[in-house]
């Protein structure tokens, strides 16, 4: 079974609007942060088959299946319904983010938003309209909106990656790293990740250029592009 904590009670303003998911390994007390637009359907994979060599899933049934019953509890799925409540699983524990680089990840947050791959605020579907993605966005509309919603009311789909990756949570922990799906495998303990759900649509120069000229872009996702020697 899924585990949903909080840090005590929950105050208003600081529940986040969409929980950080993370993948826990027990045996090595190490927790993965479920990075969205980043392999996030991989990388699951390829923590279950860690334990489960033989399993076969796909998107979007991967994220549906909880990993416990699948790996006899080796694998936990927790979520986090507050950054508190995040930092404290944390303390004392190796943490793991896969990550992507930030102008592929938005533009592939755009097209899955375009496609209806991925559905946005899926907790909270009146979000989707008064965040404005009940509509057809432009990607420079999208790339908007992206911007402007503070991180704690952001979707995980193009929520800052540094979001998992605090200076609190990098205090508590015992240690961490950011790495990206191509390394991932080595990391899991498993043979390089089944690649699901793949965008198959590459950054078009011309909105690479336009991400590097938008100073809110710049700004907003400011150290996720440090990981990658943009700034």
């Amino acid at each position: 079974m899924s585990r949903v904590l909080f840090a005590g009670r929950v105050l208003a303003g600081r529940r986040l609007i969409d929980p950080v998911e993370a993948y826990f390994l027990p045996e090595t007390d190490t927790l993965y942060p479920i990075n969205s637009k980043a392999g996030c359907s991989s990388v699951k994979l390829a923590l279950v088959r860690r334990y489960a060599p033989e399993t076969q899933l796909r998107f979007p049934e991967i994220h549906v299946q909880d990993p416990a019953e699948l790996t006899g509890g080796k694998v936990e799925r927790h979520f986090f319904l507050t950054r508190d409540a995040y930092r404290d699983f944390c303390r004392g524990r190796r943490i793991v983010l896969v990550t992507r680089d930030p102008y592929a990840r938005i533009f592939s947050a755009y097209e899955g938003y375009r496609r209806g791959i991925n559905r946005y605020y899926r907790h909270y579907a009146r979000l989707r309209q008064w965040f404005g993605f009940d509509r057809e966005l432009t990607f420079e509309e999208f790339v908007q909106y992206c911007c402007r919603l503070p991180a704690r009311y952001a979707d995980r789909h193009f929520r800052p990656q540094s979001f998992y990756l605090p200076a609190g949570v990098k205090e508590a922990s015992r240690d961490w790293q950011t790495t990206d799906i191509t390394e991932f495998g080595n990391l899991a303990g498993s043979a390089r990740p089944t690649v699901l759900n793949a965008s198959g649509s590459a950054l078009p120069p011309r909105l690479h250029e336009y991400l590097r000229d938008h100073g809110g872009f710049q700004a907003r996702y400011a150290e996720d592009l440090t990981w990658y020697g943009e700034r």
